[in-house]
Order: structure tokens, then C-alpha cells, then sequence
């Protein structure tokens, strides 16, 4: 089992990324003429992320004050799966090397609006590298509601469970 605070840590750092993400494309939908339609498409998705990982962190804090309870110690936990600490980590890259490369050029740094009398602000990341970034987080939030998925099933099977035994007695 994986540490749960490890992974709290791990999903509260992802949210962070994540708002960083959503604010520079906010500043870069507000500064930049004609700005991508890929940016928009990437403020979606890790807004969509963004929902999933706050949806994780919520059953994360539940599991860790239930832990003992009958259903944590049978359960097919997230905090059980062997590949959250992995899937934490490559998601944590993804975003980081989307905050690397939007981030160098944010458009409201250097003088803000003044700043922008001086330069020409542009889109930092090219077409086809920004589909492959946002096709990554795609494949990351899909793992994540994979999890969340497998959990909410279990939890549904143990109430189904509890059911019938209430029933029967």
C-alpha cells in the first residue's frame, strides 16, 4: 500500500500545477490576438483534470479517516493500487513541462500590459507539441477516474452486500 500522505501530497501538488496551468492560459486568452484554439483546449482539459483530482483528494481524506473501518481494510482502495504513485508522478511531468513551456513567456509578467507595448506576445508551444501534451493529460485523467471508477464500484458492491445479509437476517 502506498503512503496515503505521500499521495495527498502528491494529488495537492497536481492541483497546484494545474491552477497555474488554468491561470497562465487565462492570461494568455486575455493578452494574446487570435490566441490558439490548442490553448483553449488545454485550459479544458486541466480544468477537466482538475475536477477528477479534486474528486481524488476528497475520497483520498475520506479513506485515510476510515482507515480500520471494515470496507478500508477489504477494499480495493485507491490507496491500494500499485500504479497511483506512478501515475501521480507522470502526471506531475506532464504538467510541469506544460508550466515550463507556457510559463517562460507569461504574458503578464514583465510590466503587464505596459510590458506588452514593447513586445509582441505569441503562443510558446508549437501546434503539434501542445496536441501531444494535451492527449497526455487526457491519458492521465483517464487513469484517474479509472481509479475512482474501481472504488466507487467496490463501495457499491459492499452496500449491494450489506443488503442482502439485512434481508436475510
Amino acid at each position: 500500500m502506498a503512503d496515503p500522505l505521500s499521495i495527498a501530497a502528491g494529488v495537492t501538488g497536481l492541483l497546484a500545477f494545474s491552477g497555474k496551468i488554468i491561470s497562465l492560459c487565462y492570461g494568455y486568452g486575455h493578452t494574446v490576438a487570435l490566441a490558439p484554439k490548442e490553448m483553449d483546449k488545454l485550459r479544458q482539459e486541466i480544468m477537466n483534470i482538475s475536477g477528477i483530482l479534486l474528486g481524488l483528494q476528497a475520497f483520498i481524506e475520506a479513506e485515510r479517516k476510515t482507515q480500520g473501518s471494515h470496507a478500508s481494510k477489504k477494499g480495493a482502495s485507491i490507496l491500494r493500487a500499485p500504479s497511483i504513485g506512478r501515475s501521480i508522478q507522470a502526471c506531475q511531468q506532464t504538467l510541469s513541462e506544460i508550466v515550463d513551456k507556457i510559463g517562460l513567456s507569461d504574458p503578464s509578467s514583465e510590466g503587464g500590459i505596459k510590458g506588452l507595448r514593447k513586445r509582441v506576445v505569441v503562443w510558446p508551444v508549437s501546434k503539434s507539441r501542445i496536441s501531444e501534451l494535451i492527449e497526455e493529460v487526457r491519458s492521465h485523467k483517464a487513469v484517474f477516474t479509472d481509479l475512482l471508477v474501481q472504488d466507487a464500484v467496490f463501495v457499491l458492491m459492499l452496500v449491494v452486500r450489506s443488503r442482502r445479509l439485512l434481508t436475510v437476517s
